[in-house]
Parts: structure tokens; C-alpha cells; sequence
């Protein structure tokens, strides 16, 4: 956890803590077609345990969301229930930058449009995506409505699916 005090100025766009979350996240101009680094394969679990060890705030959600934008093979969907966490935790989800929005929503669409089975299959993966989108839409996301949706449905489809094979 960071210093008492320090986690105050997470938030302020001028201070030394926000470049040095920048630095931490690696929030920096990576080419366009960029979704791999060799030195980053497999540190996905320390990034986020570190993640979770920051206190909430808009800017330490906005920069590892970034991250886990970038490069979502080390990240997803392992770190929605923290990115739930986080996001649950700030005090005012309505004024989320719409930089934040935008990480948080692209993180969340290739999960939900590829109809990856394992956030519909494990209770705790289901939850945070389903909280994840309640919260965006909460935010005034258009996109996540969208989402939840389209969640709910493939919800809905997999349980009865499971229902009428085990029944």
C-alpha cells in the first residue's frame, strides 16, 4: 500500500505519483498493432496483485485499465474481479474520465462479443462482469448497456443449455 498521504495525490493530474503510475503501467506510446512484448509474457498476475495492493482512485484505475486494454492476454479475464473492486470503490463512478470508460469498455467487448465461456462458467468471473458493465452503464456507458445485454442473453442461454443436457 502506498504511504498515507501519498494515495491523496493519485488522483492529481500534476503530480509526481501520476508519472510514477505512468511509469509503473507502462502508459506510454506503444505502436498501434502492439498486443505483445517478450518481457512482459507471464508478469500479468504480479501487475495485478500490485494493482490491487493501490488504493482506488480514477487515476490508478485508468492506467492499469490501460494496460490490461493493450495487453489483454496477460490480464483477462483473471483481473475483473479487482477491476470490479476498484471501481466499486471510487466515490464517484459518474464522473469517470472517458478515457477510463473507453479502457474499461474495450477490455470488456472482445469478452463479451467473443462469447468467451469461462466469465459465463465461474460464479466469481460472472459477477465482476456483470458488475463491471452495471457500474459502466451506471457511468452513462451506451456501449456496456449494450454489453449487459448481450451478457444477460448468453447468461440465459448457457444456463438453460447446462439445464436441458444435465436434465
Amino acid at each position: 500500500m502506498l504511504v498515507p498521504g501519498v494515495a491523496a495525490k493519485a488522483d492529481d493530474d500534476n503530480s509526481h505519483i501520476r508519472i510514477l503510475l505512468d511509469a509503473l503501467f507502462l502508459n506510454i506510446s506503444w505502436k498501434a498493432e502492439t498486443h505483445e512484448w517478450n518481457s512482459f509474457t507471464g508478469q500479468g498476475d504480479r501487475l495485478i496483485n500490485f494493482f490491487r495492493q493501490l488504493p482506488a482512485s480514477a487515476n490508478v484505475l485508468f492506467s492499469f485499465s490501460k494496460l490490461a486494454a493493450r495487453f489483454q492476454h496477460e490480464f483477462l479475464p483473471k483481473a475483473l474481479p479487482v477491476l470490479t473492486e476498484k471501481l466499486a470503490a471510487l466515490p464517484s463512478r459518474a464522473f469517470l474520465a472517458s478515457a477510463t470508460v473507453e479502457s474499461l469498455e474495450s477490455i470488456m467487448e472482445p469478452l463479451i462479443f467473443s462469447g468467451a465461456s469461462e466469465i459465463r462458467q465461474r460464479p466469481e468471473l460472472r459477477a465482476a462482469t456483470l458488475n463491471l458493465l452495471n457500474m459502466l452503464v451506471d457511468a452513462g456507458s451506451s456501449a456496456a448497456f449494450k454489453m449487459r445485454d448481450d451478457f444477460l442473453m448468453l447468461c440465459r442461454n448457457h444456463l438453460i443449455s447446462g439445464a436441458s443436457v444435465s436434465g
